[in-house]
């Protein structure tokens, strides 16, 4: 009798254990189910991973990115997530970002370490873009710059276009509307005359960002296009060392025909499409969702 009231018990706890687990997995199922998506990996390279819920796991070129996903590259990694209605957001290497979708019309991205490149489009005067540093908030509005997390204690802010509101952890603010340079320090108030001109490094920095592939999503291509044509791109002359890695990704492509935007130097100084078999004249078939 006393062996099966043990072995009674011990099934009952081991039901209850594994009846335990499937409820949990259930709702981390439930969770990323509930969580809205707000972006799709566009492009990725090297060891990127996401995690959404209690599972990390390595990154898929065209996943979804529901609110609270956090994002993580390696050493030489890269990751760009295409936002819909607002525009790209380009991951550097040893970088970790974490989105939420505050409401159905306000993103919120989460630099944590690393570097990203944003390039958005004119959004509607209701709708929030900003990008979280441990330092500083950047409320945008259609917009390109570059945000590099230093350590916990600094942060820069380069703009290249547009106009973006930069806020420190004291709550004070300084709006950029021209291209320059903020260094925003923990436990130092920001002002006006502390934006600088762009420096080397945000160049270099942003010119590795500016490097694009087509897409089939039609507003995604349509983005790029815009990105092309803007004046600010003129500030990314590249150099030759520059061209030069952009030669030896284009031999390293298997198809180089699916790069439509490339950074290189014209002799007007300017950044334009590779247009030769210009893959953005066949119509898109798909649409983000």
């Amino acid at each position: 009798m006393r062996s099966f009231i043990i072995g009674s018990a011990m099934a009952g706890l081991l039901l209850f254990q594994v009846g335990s687990c499937s409820q949990g997995d259930q709702q981390n199922v439930k969770d990323q189910e509930a969580a809205a998506p707000v972006a799709r990996i566009t492009f990725m390279s090297g060891d990127v991973t996401v995690k959404q819920g209690n599972d990390a796991l390595a990154a898929e070129k065209g996943q979804v990115i529901r609110s609270g996903a956090e994002i993580s590259t390696g050493s030489g990694a890269s990751a760009e997530l295409f936002f819909k209605d607002l525009g790209i957001v380009r991951i550097g290497s040893d970088a970790k970002v974490n989105v939420d979708a505050v409401a159905a019309n306000e993103i919120n991205v989460g630099l944590k370490s690393g570097n990203a490149g944003v390039f958005l489009k004119k959004i509607r005067a209701e709708d929030k873009f900003s990008i979280h540093t441990p330092t500083s908030v950047a409320a945008v509005r259609g917009t390109a710059f570059l945000v590099t997390v230093e350590s916990d204690e600094v942060s820069r802010v380069a703009l290249f276009d547009g106009k973006i509101e930069v806020t420190d952890e004291k709550g004070t603010s300084v709006v950029m509307d021209k291209k320059g340079e903020l260094v925003v320090e923990r436990g130092k108030t920001i002002k006006g005359s502390d934006v600088q001109p762009l420096s080397e490094d945000a160049l270099a920095r942003m010119k590795d960002m500016a490097v694009f592939e087509k897409s089939q999503v039609m507003e995604y291509n349509t983005l790029l296009e815009e990105l092309e044509d803007s004046e600010w791109m003129e500030d990314l002359q590249v150099e030759s060392s520059v061209s030069e890695k952009m030669e030896g990704l284009d031999n390293q492509a298997d198809r180089p025909a699916d790069r439509v935007v490339k950074a290189q130097r014209a002799e007007e100084n300017v950044i334009r499409r590779d247009t030769e078999g210009d893959p953005l004249k066949i119509p898109a078939k798909k649409d983000f969702k």
